[in-house]
């Protein structure tokens, strides 16, 4: 690590590089500790920046309602949903919203 390198670890970043780390990190494909490591990042800065990113992307859930159609049975109805990354799901009606929330957070990509 260079005196350059060691200086700004004691500085603040701003927004914008904060918000470059982030984006190079989920570009890395890396794991956190290796990626900081090998950019001389202090590992808890870019794990908060990482959380801080994601709340601030996090969609909120919405309430749909689903009109009946002669077509389809009230078991059959559905929403899809697609998720960064290309995971698709299929939501059947009814479904808690609380528990939905929970793992469309937990589908939430970490590395981009």
């Amino acid at each position: 690590m260079n005196e350059q390198t060691m200086k700004r670890q004691r500085g603040r970043y701003s927004a914008s590089e904060r918000a470059r780390w982030v984006k190079q990190y989920e570009r890395s494909g890396k794991r956190i500790g290796q990626f900081c490591s090998e950019h001389g990042l202090i590992q808890s800065n870019l794990s908060r920046w990482l959380r801080q990113s994601r709340a601030e992307t996090t969609p909120s859930l919405v309430e749909v309602g689903i009109a009946a159609s002669s077509r389809l049975s009230a078991a059959a109805t559905a929403a899809r949903v697609l998720l960064p990354g290309g995971v698709t799901m299929e939501v059947p009606s009814g479904t808690d919203a609380v528990w939905l929330a929970g793992v469309l957070r937990a589908l939430q990509p970490v590395a981009g």
